[in-house]
């Protein structure tokens, strides 16, 4: 979809843990492209959620607490 008006070549979306991150993706996500340009200044969506690495992490250093290792 081709437009004049300026969009948003990345959002970053950072904070702490349960601030509603994940809605406010959700709601663009549902929300008509036409709708999300004209509103938000957003286009198509690409999400990249670093959740599951994070876990790996924890998941990690809490294996290394359990032998010791941290």
């Amino acid at each position: 979809m081709m437009t004049d008006k300026p969009i948003f070549d990345i959002i970053l979306l950072n904070s702490r843990p349960a601030v509603i991150k994940s809605e406010v993706t959700d709601y663009l996500k549902r929300t008509p492209l036409d709708e999300c340009i004209r509103r938000f200044h957003a286009g198509m969506m690409e999400e990249i959620d670093d959740f599951t690495m994070l876990w790996a992490w924890f998941e990690e250093d809490a294996l290394l607490k359990r032998m010791r290792r941290l």
